[in-house]
């Protein structure tokens, strides 16, 4: 009830945009590798045995550059690859 009251007397939450100031940029790297062999599904008292490995990478990166006529650009990239079961 206590939470209630709080998110009810909370002010607003309020965030314009933003964008990179010209000539900066921001980059990301990300990874993520793990196996199983065993899977426990809802319900099921005894576990599936699988063999099931995944990797994934990701990749982020955004920027702003200036244009000629004097505009700025801001520009955002992203990538990553999917999982696989064997």
């Amino acid at each position: 009830m206590t939470l209630i009251a709080l998110a009810l007397l909370a002010p607003d939450a309020r965030a314009g945009a933003w964008t990179r100031e010209v000539g900066h940029f921001y980059a990301k790297a990300g990874a993520s590798v793990y196996t199983a062999t065993r899977f426990v599904p809802p319900g099921a008292a005894e576990p599936v045995k699988l063999n099931f490995w995944s990797q994934q990478y990701q990749l982020y990166g955004e920027g702003a550059a200036r244009l000629q006529g004097g505009r700025s650009r801001c520009s955002r990239r992203s990538a990553s690859a999917p999982s696989r079961a064997r």
